[in-house]
């Protein structure tokens, strides 16, 4: 085989292998049902997302999320009526009072307890946790709890070629994909749900959530 020919592979490889290298790699998600429901309907009710509760600190952050759930939950057609309450939460029991003076059956408490951003050095990480609650019994119907990574892609030099490194993704984009993820688990119905609770008792998760989580109230 001819030098020319060599280095010619040796030129379309190397392109190849930027064009795929420069492709950050797709993020790692995982959604864990704590708490979930046997035989819960909650088609007909009213229900009320918070604000969220975040690191961001930014109310208007915190309200966007509520408002991106609010859509998914919409074209999923959760229940008869969804809608963002646009105040956010102290507790639980604070939360389930005020959504019934607001004509809530259902309240939607979301918190985002994990956003870090990797950038060109390090893998971003995002964690999300979201409770529904029955305020008219003051149960929690399903609790959930969903983290995600995303790695970046370093810069690399080689003789011939030269690859540019991709940032990872930030923390909004990964709870955006949470939340839909989220969303869809919960609009399982019942017997679909029920394999993935036993799997998550098989592999010892707990069932209640644990202290500290949403301000640890659970009932």
């Amino acid at each position: 085989m001819s030098a020319r020919r060599i280095a010619g592979r040796l030129v379309l490889a190397g392109g190849l292998f930027f064009l795929v290298g420069c492709a950050a790699p797709a993020p790692r998600t995982a959604v864990e049902p704590i708490i979930q429901p046997q035989r819960a309907d909650i088609s007909a009710a009213r229900v009320g997302i918070f604000a969220f509760r975040s690191p961001f600190d930014d109310r208007m952050v915190e309200s966007h999320l509520a408002h991106q759930l609010h859509q998914f939950l919409l074209a999923r057609r959760m229940a008869r009526v969804v809608e963002v309450i646009p105040e956010s939460f102290r507790d639980l029991d604070q939360a389930i009072d005020r959504a019934r003076v607001l004509g809530f059956d259902v309240a939607v408490l979301g918190q985002v307890q994990e956003a870090f951003y990797g950038g060109s050095v390090s893998t971003s990480r995002a964690t999300v946790e979201l409770r529904v609650v029955d305020v008219i019994r003051r149960v929690t119907v399903w609790y959930l709890r969903a983290r995600a990574e995303a790695d970046n892609l370093p810069a690399m030099d080689f003789l011939v070629w030269r690859t540019y490194g991709v940032n990872a993704k930030v923390p909004m984009d990964l709870v955006r994909q949470l939340l839909e993820e989220m969303s869809e688990r919960l609009t399982l119905s019942p017997d679909q749900a029920a394999p993935t609770a036993l799997q998550a008792q098989s592999a010892g998760r707990p069932a209640q959530p644990p202290a500290g989580a949403l301000n640890g109230a659970s009932r």
